[in-house]
């Protein structure tokens, strides 16, 4: 379904054009038009890949069965670990070289970053990666990264338990994991060390993941019912998925304002997330129930995009900051944005090409590797068996 990959792609260009245009001020109207729009939603589009990677994940648990275990967990560790372990280098040489640099105030997002000095513990917190580590010191955006090694880790089992789980337990579930993250806003359980990188973080964006996976469990289901629907009803459904995805958060603040409820600000992101991962659901609904629409995100500029969408996620702040502390005394911050956009997508298509795919190509060779090898023994095992 290269038509997700898409969707992945225009996702993760959504998180460079909100983190490029933090660089200056946007008129009110450009501002809550973008908003409205999904241009400027980094946090809707984090939520979307992890809905999108519970559904892709799972998809071959669903089919069988049998769990190869070790097979799984190498290409995961090739397709998210390797790669984030090159990108990691660079951003920390580079925040480094930059560290002495002083530029003025550009915005909260901005100001925030390579204002740490490298040591030993968070170099080594940086290889270990899935601890609660200080994330935002040399790249804010792997804390996503965290959370989907971590649940990687245990993901084949809870495609196991939703596939005999009718979905009504399952969303009672999502409920449960979620629970304790707001046990954590009232108590303060753990504090996280990076930005949502806590295990509690991870207990809750679990539900998320969850959303996919009944996605793909109904698959058959949902396409049959979107392409059942009158085309009013189709635009309506279209409507309601950016209505959750892009204006939960806006909703969310207006009743906060209008009502004074405390529930608003304590649980709000919450509310907000589960907002955005069922906006996400209704965009995968319509991806894969529409030809039309597939056909649309097939176009060659969308699928590009969708090629290089880890990568352009991953090294886009490493870029715009690079391009800040290099412009931000000689070129209007509206040049730095361009730039900061084309150049990202140049890294992003180099270090697919270079890092990425091969990265890749030998997790799965590995593990092509490790699963013969195990049909293999049991297969001697099973002669032994037979002679004795």
């Amino acid at each position: 379904m290269n038509q997700l990959d898409s969707i992945r792609g225009l996702a993760a260009f959504c998180v460079l054009i909100s983190h490029s245009f933090s660089l200056f001020t946007l008129p009110v109207v450009i501002d809550k038009l973008l908003k409205a729009t999904g241009v400027i939603n980094a946090h809707g589009a984090v939520m979307l890949f992890f809905v999108l990677s519970g559904f892709v994940l799972s998809l071959p648990f669903l089919k069988e069965d049998k769990i190869e275990y070790t097979s799984y967990m190498i290409k995961r560790l090739f397709r998210i670990y390797v790669p984030y372990l090159v990108s990691i280098s660079f951003a920390i040489i580079l925040s480094q070289i930059f560290l002495s640099n002083k530029i003025g105030s550009v915005s909260g997002y901005i100001d925030s970053q390579w204002k740490t000095v490298l040591n030993g513990k968070l170099l080594l917190e940086h290889i270990y990666f899935i601890g609660n580590i200080h994330a935002d010191s040399f790249n804010g955006v792997i804390w996503t990264l965290i959370h989907e090694l971590r649940i990687a880790l245990i993901f084949p089992f809870i495609v196991i338990l939703i596939k005999r789980l009718n979905w009504k337990i399952s969303i009672l579930l999502c409920f449960a994991l979620t629970s304790i993250k707001v046990l954590d806003i009232v108590f303060q359980i753990q504090k996280s060390n990076g930005f949502h990188s806590s295990y509690i973080d991870t207990l809750s964006y679990i539900s998320l993941f969850i959303f996919g996976v009944l996605l793909a469990k109904h698959k058959t289901d949902a396409i049959s019912f979107f392409k059942k629907l009158t085309f009013i009803k189709k635009v309506l459904f279209f409507m309601i998925s950016i209505l959750l995805f892009n204006f939960s958060g806006l909703i969310i603040f207006d009743l906060l304002v209008l009502t004074k409820f405390s529930v608003f600000s304590k649980f709000g992101l919450i509310i907000q997330e589960y907002g955005m991962g069922l906006g996400a659901v209704g965009f995968f609904i319509i991806a894969i129930g529409s030809s039309k629409v597939e056909k649309a995100l097939m176009a060659k500029p969308i699928s590009f995009v969708g090629k290089i969408s880890f990568s352009l996620y991953l090294y886009h702040p490493l870029v715009l900051l690079s391009c800040i502390h290099l412009f931000y005394y000689t070129l209007p911050f509206w040049s730095i944005c361009i730039i900061t956009i084309v150049f990202s997508l140049v890294v992003a298509y180099t270090t697919w090409k270079f890092i990425e795919v091969p990265s890749m190509r030998l997790g799965r060779s590995l593990a092509k590797r490790v699963s013969t090898s195990q049909s293999n023994r049991i297969k001697s095992q099973q002669m032994l068996t037979k002679n004795q």
